[in-house]
């Protein structure tokens, strides 16, 4: 049994390194974020070593005027990244290496999924057409999309969480608070894509159960405990940045054709893309509906878990086009999703559970070897246009590490108020900008900027650094002043003429130490409480775990 498994992962991995080998070469192919990752990357562990935890703001980006990218996006994979740093490998190289792991352990996760539900060799097709779907590989090779690719590895494990629970309550609390925190640390948008269908699913699965319920929902509050410290500021601070204008109608022209999506050539159509629902995906779904129709019409039954994902699988694909217009509109949280092609995640997740039944349903027939050929055909080859990235390159660690985003990839979050086109600025890394005061630059962290002044007037100082909510100001170390906090001699002025939005100091005369420190805000430290608080009761759950199963055993027993 050991060495069947033995089998399925060195497949995987064969799998896995074909349809990634254009990644064993020098550099970076180019993408529509790869390069901001491997930047963030870089500039998360320079962030972590200046002190930062949990990092918020990464101080080089936007041509040194700092960026507060992690106060509202994901952050596990960049502390991942720099565990991988300790390895010794370039900043493209950890890139490299953790899309080559999502793709990897995604088909192991799926695989471990199936057999939940399916034999080995229906596993190992549905595990195939999940890593092989071509909006798989238009993640990697043409958006680049690190965490979203990440988030594969943990969607199969969320469909399992109810029989983790059913199996061993306190073993399956621990594993599903855990799922959770991984995505919603990973990659929030992609649950939020799946949560509806997920939801039903559970509901399916737990049945008329009311204390398995509670097991689940207390189980899923826990994980969101656990990511306290990420999705509060994300969902609470949104406030201070121009999301309406950088982020919120962007799904208003990213819908796909129906030709794009099943890739019926068109003039002026892009068929050549991965985001797509693929010719595979396309097709085990159609043959799915046929089957179901025939089998209703013919015994008045269906097999509830093929319509279920045929369902999921239409619809989300539904979503994914123009005509679903009015649906984004009317139900607003889809907005955050930022693109309706991201529901191809899920197609690609039903696609190959589909893929799995078709297999099961054929597993014992005397031509179940010819049928498991031509789906592992179907499978890969109508993807192999899209196996390697374009325009491959390479960067030394210290571009990424003072990566300026020149093409402005990265610029969702930009705080309220701030000027545009900052680069044209040419400011000094600290100056006067008002008055006679003599400024020296003495320390620059991404967190922390100290400076000497001397002045015979009250002046005006600038720090080449974007004002966000957590940068405040002390004066030879005896008091802190935030943002428009104002005394008789001392400020931040966030709105100074010409420089809206960085941060500019008014210092009274003489000769001070002036220091400016991003800090964490209220709301910031209490979400940071919450999670530490969480993690703090999983390490006593761990350690309380094996007398806790004894008492609920005795208890049961008394009942």
């Amino acid at each position: 049994m050991k060495s069947q498994s033995v089998l399925v992962v060195i497949f995987i991995f064969i799998v896995s390194t074909v349809l990634l080998f254009s990644l064993f070469q020098k550099g970076i192919y180019n993408s529509h974020d790869g390069e901001v990752h491997v930047a963030r990357i870089a500039q998360f562990r320079q962030a972590l070593e200046d002190g930062q935890l949990p990092v918020r703001w990464l101080g080089n980006w936007n041509f040194g005027y700092g960026y507060p990218a992690l106060v509202y996006a994901y952050s596990l994979p960049y502390y991942i990244g720099t565990l991988l740093k300790q390895l010794n490998l370039s900043y493209e190289e950890i890139y490299k290496v953790l899309i080559f792991s999502s793709l990897f352990f995604s088909g192991l996760t799926f695989y471990y999924f199936s057999r939940n539900y399916f034999p080995k060799t229906a596993s190992i097709i549905g595990s195939l057409f999940y890593i092989s779907a071509p909006y798989r590989l238009a993640d990697i090779y043409e958006r680049g999309a690190l965490a979203e690719c990440l988030s594969f590895i943990f969607l199969p494990l969320l469909f399992l969480v109810v029989k983790f629970l059913k199996k061993e309550y306190f073993g399956g609390f621990l594993v599903t608070s855990l799922i959770v925190f991984a995505v919603l640390t990973t990659h929030a948008l992609t649950l939020l894509v799946f949560l509806p269908f997920l939801l039903l699913f559970w509901i399916l699965e737990i049945k008329k159960d009311r204390v398995l319920a509670a097991k689940l929902l207390f189980a899923l509050l826990f994980g969101v405990l656990l990511s306290a410290f990420q999705i509060l500021p994300m969902i609470f601070e949104q406030k201070y940045v121009e999301l309406d204008k950088t982020y919120f109608n962007i799904f208003q022209g990213t819908f796909i054709s129906i030709n794009q999506l099943l890739r019926i050539p068109k003039e002026g159509v892009n068929i050549g893309t991965g985001i797509q629902l693929g010719l595979a995906q396309s097709s085990v779904i159609l043959l799915s509906l046929v089957l179901a129709g025939y089998e209703f019409l013919a015994r008045r039954s269906f097999d509830k878990f093929t319509i279920f994902f045929l369902i999921t699988s239409l619809v989300a694909a539904l979503l994914t086009l123009d005509i679903s217009k009015s649906v984004w509109l009317t139900f607003k949280p889809l907005t955050t999703v930022l693109f309706p092609w991201r529901f191809l995640t899920l197609t690609t997740f039903s696609a190959a559970i589909l893929a799995s039944l078709l297999t099961n349903r054929f597993v014992n027939s005397i031509y179940s070897f010819i049928i498991m050929l031509i789906l592992i055909f179907i499978a890969l080859y109508p993807s192999r246009h899209y196996w390697k990235g374009q325009g491959w390159h390479t960067f030394e660690n210290n571009y990424y590490q003072s990566y300026p985003d020149p093409l402005k990839l990265d610029n969702y979050y930009l705080p309220k108020g701030l000027r545009a086109n900052l680069q044209k600025l040419q400011l000094e890394p600290v100056s006067a900008v008002d008055g006679d005061g003599v400024v020296s630059l003495l320390k620059k962290q991404s967190n922390l900027i100290t400076t000497q002044i001397s002045s015979t007037h009250a002046s005006k100082i600038q720090f080449h650094t974007m004002y966000f909510p957590g940068w405040t100001l002390s004066i030879d170390n005896k008091q802190s002043f935030s943002a428009n906090k104002k005394t008789e001699k001392t400020e931040i002025i966030k709105d100074y003429p010409n420089l809206e939005g960085i941060i500019v100091a008014q210092v009274p005369k003489g000769n001070h130490i002036v220091t400016l420190e991003f800090m964490e805000t209220p709301l910031r430290r209490a979400a940071n409480l919450l999670s530490l608080f969480g993690f703090m009761v999983l390490v006593a759950i761990v350690l309380a775990r094996n007398y806790l199963a004894q008492f609920s055993r005795k208890v049961k027993q008394v009942l």
